[in-house]
């Protein structure tokens, strides 16, 4: 069976039991960067094969990973940080579980996005999630501009490089909009910024 396992998007208490018990009993562990991951596990004393799995894995790894679970091997998935799948890598082997019919299950955490927003003070009743910006200005502009229409509270992630450029396309295109940065969540210097 395949288990996607959220891990901490900063504190290490927001570990859930479940997924150490996962992690723990899994067979092999799939993650995006084995050097971020062998800390988190060194962490919890999870001595776990490590195998990188990311945007970049090719076919034959997903091939090779779905032969392992008809095997009938415990395989866990996780990301750097927060939960697999949320604009991390992960989706195609999910698909191709459901194409092969094997089991997989959810062992939930952390999750920057929800996080973010609870702590954003926007209206949380209606939210719609963007996913990472583009890069190019023209493109990013074109990208929120077909987002603003909405009536829920837009959230996207954005590198620290690009938020001042982002900032700028936004009060151009919607001067009036509130707009909350959360950044550091559950670390030290975590802040919100409205």
């Amino acid at each position: 069976m395949l288990t996607i396992v959220a891990t901490p998007i900063g504190n290490l208490g927001d570990m859930s039991l479940r997924a150490i018990e996962a992690l723990k009993a899994c067979d092999l562990i799939l993650c995006e960067d084995t050097r971020t991951s062998s800390k988190l596990l060194n962490h919890f004393s999870i001595s776990k094969p490590l195998k990188a799995y990311h945007d970049h894995s090719k076919d034959t790894d997903r091939d090779a990973i779905i032969g392992q679970l008809k095997e009938g091997k415990s395989i866990c998935l996780i990301s750097d940080a927060g939960s697999p799948l949320i604009s991390d890598p992960g989706y195609k082997l999910i698909k191709l579980c459901q194409e092969h019919g094997l089991d997989y299950t959810t062992a939930p955490g952390a999750s920057s996005l929800i996080a973010a927003l609870q702590l954003s003070g926007l209206p949380s009743d209606q939210f719609y999630f963007g996913g990472f910006l583009e890069a190019k200005e023209q493109a990013k502009t074109n990208q929120i501009e077909t987002m603003l229409n909405l009536e829920a509270t837009l959230i996207f992630f954005e590198t620290a490089k690009r938020i001042q450029s982002t900032l700028k396309v936004l009060e151009n295109l919607s001067p009036s909009r509130n707009v909350a940065i959360v950044r550091e969540i559950t670390k030290k210097f975590e802040q919100v910024l409205v």
